[in-house]
């Protein structure tokens, strides 16, 4: 997860499927909380969960 957020920050356009394998991939490998926190950080910039 070290190697992926360089690579997460280096994307001009993040869309919903940049965030939710970021926040998967942290969820997946022990990171719980910081998968909450990422989705946090993605209702504050305005992108919702659709149907």
């Amino acid at each position: 997860m070290e190697d992926a957020r360089p690579l997460f920050d280096q994307i001009q356009c993040k869309d919903h499927v940049s965030w939710n394998a970021r926040m998967t991939g942290y969820a997946q490998n022990g990171g719980g909380e910081e998968a909450l926190k990422l989705h946090s950080q993605k209702l504050e910039i305005g992108l919702h969960p659709d149907k």
